[in-house]
């Protein structure tokens, strides 16, 4: 009997404002899910209306997070990283 080796893995992203920076991302991600099922997506973006609709119902992005960019502090960020988590 041959055992799976894989293991839960988390990959986080951060991009925003532009489909040159979401989309990428994605791809990549995409490709993690494609090597390794058990890869769990985390992206944060802010909440405009463009990242909304790249974002929103993504079937790659298991957890999008989007941040209003002018109240986007270290300690918001780090709260809503370790709640994802």
């Amino acid at each position: 009997m041959i055992m799976s080796t894989k293991k839960n893995r988390k990959l986080c992203f951060v991009a925003c404002k532009s489909g040159g920076h979401i989309v990428p991302c994605i791809t990549l991600a995409k490709q993690a899910k494609e090597k390794n099922e058990f890869t769990h997506v985390l992206f944060f973006s802010t909440s405009s209306p463009l990242d909304m609709h790249i974002l929103g119902n993504n079937k790659i992005v298991d957890t999008h997070i989007p941040l209003p960019l002018e109240n986007l502090f270290l300690a918001t960020l780090y709260g809503k990283i370790k709640t994802a988590l």
